[in-house]
């Protein structure tokens, strides 16, 4: 459990221990009633466990919701599939900080970083989470998602997750589900990377970081997936769906597919890690009529497809989905049918 989180749990039972009021306060969860919520800090604040959106710093005005200076919004060029949830991201550097790019696939973020990602689903906004590194340390994270209250107006951390969240199948994770996934990573970053920001669409790019000084080791420019636009598409769909555990630094025993791609490996579609270990690879789990983790040409002997198509047990993603997500199937099979 990461630093911080222990805390805000232990606030969460000092707070509701004695209460049995159905009709409490929504913010009663990790809070005393009576305590009140200070004026907005700003993005740079020392909180170690804000028990509120509001807390956290992302907004200067919350009310109007006016993003606070020095939060930069972000939208990664390959996006996560939540179960058709729409999303936005925000990310905050401290003043005269910089990214360790020394390993240009894996940033490791300095001390007072924040991020920030908001979830919509059905035109209904129902949570944001929160990336806070506390410290120096890859393990000095608080990871923390704010469930929206139904009029909009206030967000509170929910410790323990919740389920089907303002009358829609959203599902809020608690952190050590979020732990599940960032946990794979060196220093927890996702969708803040070399890859992910390379491109040239709206907000924060890896552009903006080259030519603002933000990165310790800045790399020329872009970088460019290989292949025509339907292996650049396949490749960068499971680089942001799969590649967070599939990777070197992952813990998953006995699974050599990589699908994590890496800026050395983008000359062409063949030098990949994708295509190397996946292409025409045996899948580690036997699955009836299967040959490969990726066979050319043949989606329904190809394991991806086929875990890509199931939420039961061989599913993939194996949480954090309940329904597939046809469109990111239907891209991968393109680039399967055309090898």
């Amino acid at each position: 459990m990461k630093s911080g989180v222990l805390l805000l749990v232990l606030a969460f039972l000092v707070g509701c221990g004695d209460d049995d009021d159905d009709t409490a306060d929504f913010d009663a969860a990790v809070r005393q009633p009576d305590a009140a919520i200070p004026d907005a800090a700003g993005p740079d604040a020392d909180l170690s466990m804000p028990a509120t959106l509001e807390e956290t710093g992302l907004y200067s005005d919350f009310a109007n919701e006016i993003v606070a200076a020095g939060v930069e919004e972000y939208t990664p060029q390959f996006l996560l599939w939540s179960d058709g949830a729409t999303k936005r991201r925000w990310l905050y550097l401290p003043p005269g900080s910089k990214i360790d790019t020394g390993d240009m696939d894996f940033w490791m973020f300095p001390k007072g970083t924040k991020i920030w990602k908001e979830f919509t689903r059905g035109g209904t906004r129902v949570e944001t989470r929160l990336l806070m590194k506390n410290g120096d340390a890859s393990t000095d994270w608080f990871m923390m998602a704010y469930a929206w209250n139904a009029d909009q107006t206030q967000a509170v951390a929910v410790p323990f997750g919740a389920q089907d969240v303002l009358e829609t199948s959203h599902d809020i994770p608690e952190p050590s589900d979020c732990e599940k996934c960032h946990d794979r990573m060196p220093d927890i970053g996702l969708g803040v990377s070399a890859i992910q920001l390379s491109h040239d669409g709206d907000g924060l790019t890896l552009s903006d970081l080259i030519a603002n000084d933000r990165l310790t080791d800045p790399p020329a420019g872009n970088f460019t997936i290989p292949g025509d636009a339907v292996a650049s598409a396949a490749l960068g769909y499971l680089h942001a769906n799969c590649g967070n555990c599939h990777n070197d630094n992952a813990d998953i025993p006995k699974i050599a597919m990589r699908l994590w791609l890496t800026v050395d490996d983008l000359g062409t579609v063949e030098e990949t890690p994708v295509y190397q270990t996946a292409v025409g690879v045996a899948p580690a789990r036997v699955i009836v009529d299967v040959t490969s983790i990726i066979e050319p040409g043949d989606v329904d002997a190809s394991a991806v497809h086929v875990r890509m198509n199931d939420r039961g047990p061989i599913g993939m993603p194996p949480l954090a989905s309940e329904d597939v997500d046809s469109a990111g199937v239907a891209t991968v099979d393109a680039w399967i049918n055309a090898l």
